[in-house]
């Protein structure tokens, strides 16, 4: 019995569509956000390749996938004595943001 449940677990594994495994988790975008490109060609390449991919992916502090992949920019440092390009976070402000508004009673 045991053999069979297993067997059936692994068919259902294997038909599940492979979109599904490609789309965003925290750990996935954390990874590209953590990784160095030698080129900034490479690195562009990579936020390009990020800014393209379809996600479905719950937003993560209501931030979706799609707009934390648009306020990346590379950027050069030095990694290691080195030369080296990393996706950096740039925000824009949201509307509504900065400045309270009045309040009226």
């Amino acid at each position: 019995m045991k053999a069979r449940t297993l067997a059936f677990a692994v068919l259902l594994g294997c038909a599940a569509p492979a979109a599904a495994a490609q789309d965003w988790t925290p750990h996935a975008a954390a990874a590209l956000l953590d990784a160095t490109f030698p080129t900034a060609q490479a690195c562009q390449r990579a936020l390009d390749d990020a800014r393209r991919r379809e996600s479905r992916a719950a937003p993560v502090n209501g931030l979706s996938y799609t707009h934390l992949f648009e306020q990346g920019r590379c950027q050069s440092s030095a990694h290691q004595g080195t030369p080296a390009w990393r996706i950096r976070m740039h925000w824009t402000p949201r509307a509504g943001s900065g400045k309270r508004r009045a309040q009226t009673h």
